[in-house]
């Protein structure tokens, strides 16, 4: 599971990239959840295989990556 916390911040876009760059996983918390909820959004990836994958959150204040390792 990915835990994105959102706290003060209008998170508009999650998505998921593997090492190739392709998506595996998006979700708009904005459309999906009617905004993004203060105790944040779970992303499932059970379904994904282990290795490394990107996750890009964009927000009204720009873009973060980050680095997840599943084992």
């Amino acid at each position: 599971m990915i835990n994105v916390q959102c706290l003060m911040i209008n998170v508009q876009n999650i998505e998921i990239f593997d090492v190739f760059g392709r998506v595996v996983g998006a979700i708009n918390p904005l459309q999906k959840l009617e905004g993004c909820p203060k105790d944040g959004v779970v992303i499932n990836i059970s379904h994904l295989p282990a290795g490394v994958y990107f996750v890009k959150i964009t927000t009204e204040n720009g873009m973060i990556t980050k680095k997840v390792i599943k084992k």
